[in-house]
């Protein structure tokens, strides 16, 4: 017998987790405010920084790759080179 209630699908679960995530980044919105940051406070920008600040600090790709739970490596290697502002500055040294 599982655990699961009759009644409870996939998109119960789908739509949990998307009103839990809307709940804290309203909460950290607010943080934001109240601390008069210049950016945003979000789940994903929070996860962008967690994720560069490991890759700059030279942590073992795999390792990044598995907490963010990526089915592959190939995966945070694209997401990590989408990330790297130092990439992003140097496209941009000829705008400004």
């Amino acid at each position: 017998m599982g655990k699961l209630k009759d009644g409870y699908d996939e998109n119960f679960f789908k739509n949990r987790f998307h009103k839990i995530m809307q709940d804290i980044n309203h909460k950290l919105r607010d943080i934001a405010e109240k601390l008069e940051l210049s950016q945003p406070l979000n789940l994903v920008s929070a996860r962008d920084c967690y994720s560069n600040t490991l890759n700059r600090n030279n942590t073992d790709i795999k390792k990044i790759s598995q907490m963010l739970g990526h089915s592959n490596v190939v995966i945070t290697e694209h997401y990590l080179a989408g990330l790297n502002p130092d990439v992003t500055f140097g496209i941009n040294d000829p705008i400004l």
